[in-house]
């Protein structure tokens, strides 16, 4: 029985600082995209919270059968809500800046795989 505890609260413990662990990394993104885009605190706040809410959704549909279409929603989701914080002219520049990032991570991580071969 002793077992069965130590091991349960060692699985909670690697999850919660797991969590802990993207929480700090969404915190640093959202105030690299916050300073850019001119965010207050509060939408800075709100912004992490819907990134921590999909992130989850997108771990919960990675081990469904539908994973596509439970991330897709999540996505529609989050895009609504982000969208509802910021309004309509903030989020494009929001999703603009946001491909911009995508595309300098996907740079950086093919020409490290290629300093590796």
């Amino acid at each position: 029985m002793k077992n069965v505890v130590f091991i349960l609260f060692m699985t909670m413990s690697l999850v919660g600082y797991s969590q802990s662990k993207k929480e700090k990394q969404f915190k640093s993104e959202i105030s690299e995209i916050s300073k850019e885009l001119n965010w207050t605190q509060e939408e800075s706040d709100k912004a992490l919270e819907f990134y921590l809410i999909r992130y989850n959704e997108w771990k919960a549909a990675k081990e469904s059968d539908n994973k596509k279409e439970l991330n897709k929603e999540s996505r529609k989701k989050f895009d609504d809500n982000m969208k509802g914080l910021l309004g309509e002219e903030r989020f494009i520049a929001y999703k603009e800046l946001d491909k911009e990032k995508k595309a300098e991570k996907k740079a950086a991580k093919e020409e490290d795989e290629d300093k590796n071969e």
